[in-house]
């Protein structure tokens, strides 16, 4: 593969007896250089997968790192969305879910395609997402998974 000058890594505290991630860690292995984004106190996030930025500069950190965000006391989720090139500044969106996010869900980022599941952004649609992340017309596709057997859809069965 063609190597990485940046690379996201989860932050795991030391005084819990539960592995969890409080926060995120960008390192650049070309100048060394780290940026750290810790989550509000209470709150745990999940691996946190690249989304690269539709029409962006083509700079490997031009996008977003996703990440489900949960805080236990509550038993509240949100999606976190951050720009990978300034990951201290925290999320430029939170988006609030209807159910918690159970520790240890997995996710990744899967563009748009064809796909029998497919839901076609519209224009009123965009103002969701963060500037340049979706536009018009581009296709959002669901993804499942969490833990073992993990499928693309419920009900199939395969890896994610």
């Amino acid at each position: 593969g063609a190597p990485s000058r940046y690379s996201y890594h989860v932050s795991i505290p030391t005084d819990r007896e539960t592995m969890v991630f409080d926060g995120l860690i960008k390192y650049d292995t070309r100048t060394g250089r780290s940026q750290s984004l810790r989550f509000e106190d209470g709150w745990y996030g999940s691996e946190s997968p690249f989304a690269p930025r539709l029409n962006g500069t083509g700079e490997e950190d031009d996008g977003y790192l996703v990440s489900f965000v949960s805080n236990e006391a509550e038993g509240r989720s949100e999606i976190h969305v951050i720009d990978a090139a300034d990951i201290e500044a925290g999320p430029i969106a939170r988006v609030k879910l209807p159910v918690r996010v159970p520790a240890g869900f997995h996710s990744t980022w899967v563009p748009g395609g064809d796909d029998s599941d497919e839901t076609r952004v519209g224009q009123e649609d965009r103002r969701l997402y963060p500037e340049g992340m979706v536009g018009a017309g581009d296709v959002l596709r669901p993804f499942y998974a969490c833990g073992e057997g993990a499928s693309r859809r419920p009900g199939d069965r395969g890896s994610a």
